[in-house]
């Protein structure tokens, strides 16, 4: 009669169990051996990182998702604000300055679109929809610059805001008084500053100056025309949607991904 349970044969048992457990353990080992780790930061220099298995993941994928759904303005957004800069009495002709500013939006537009990321649910969409906003804050900016240096005309073929904020190009078109028009443009904006008085003080400081005239023009499209299309772009239109749809690509993010963020102080 056999006995099933000798010491020998338990013997063997024990050490079966110890080289599965052994080579079970090794197994854990490489694959977290085998993780990356990407690490990116907030505007506010707050980092957050996560561990990914190269194996599924592709790291250049991962980064630029990482920077469609997290980065910020200062942080390497593929979708930045791409608004022109409009000096008061610019030194480059403005052909030579929409011409930059047209190559720079061709080319943040074409970088973000070629953008290769991972598959999440939602992300061609919002892509679209920040790719749709980009294309219209250029043709906004490139009729400021077109302003600028004389075409006021080129305002209206903005035509989000064409009626809302005709009256400061006609100001800008001579229609009315010009200098009327920025005196009365001071006293408005300057009613909802801290100090209103200083308000105007600053900027009436200039009147007795040879480029007065200049300047004027220029608040006008700045602080008037500007101000009032800012409220018509499409970016700022889509922005509630915009902002849901970057938050339902985080949820699934961090479904598949643990963030760890150590604490960040803001001060």
């Amino acid at each position: 009669m056999i006995n099933r349970n000798s010491p020998r044969k338990s013997e063997v048992t024990k050490r079966l169990l110890a080289v599965v457990a052994t080579m079970t353990l090794l197994s854990c080992h490489a694959s977290a051996a085998a993780l990356k780790t990407i690490e990116w930061f907030d505007e506010l220099q707050c980092s957050s990182s996560i561990k990914f298995d190269p194996r599924k993941y592709d790291e250049e994928r991962l980064r630029n998702t990482i920077a469609v759904i997290f980065a910020g303005g200062l942080t390497g957004d593929p979708f930045p604000n791409l608004f022109p800069v409009i000096p008061i009495h610019p030194e480059d002709p403005a052909s030579l300055r929409l011409d930059q500013y047209q190559q720079l939006c061709e080319a943040t537009i074409r970088r973000a679109s070629d953008l290769p990321v991972i598959d999440l649910p939602g992300i061609e969409l919002y892509r679209k929809l920040k790719l749709e906003g980009l294309d219209d804050q250029c043709k906004f900016g490139a009729v400021e610059i077109r302003a600028a240096a004389g075409e006021p005309s080129a305002l209206r073929s903005y035509t989000p805001s064409a009626d809302d904020c005709a009256d400061f190009i006609d100001a800008l078109e001579g229609k009315v008084d010009p200098m009327t028009f920025w005196h009365q443009l001071v006293y408005s904006s300057c009613r909802g500053n801290a100090s209103p008085s200083a308000c105007r003080a600053y900027s009436f400081s200039h009147e007795a100056d040879a480029d007065v005239m200049d300047r004027a023009r220029w608040e006008i499209l700045q602080y008037g025309w500007t101000h009032c299309s800012t409220a018509y772009l499409k970016s700022n239109i889509d922005q509630k949607r915009s902002d849901e749809m970057r938050a339902a690509l985080e949820r699934e993010f961090r479904r598949r991904f643990k963030i760890k963020a150590p604490p960040c102080s803001h001060e």
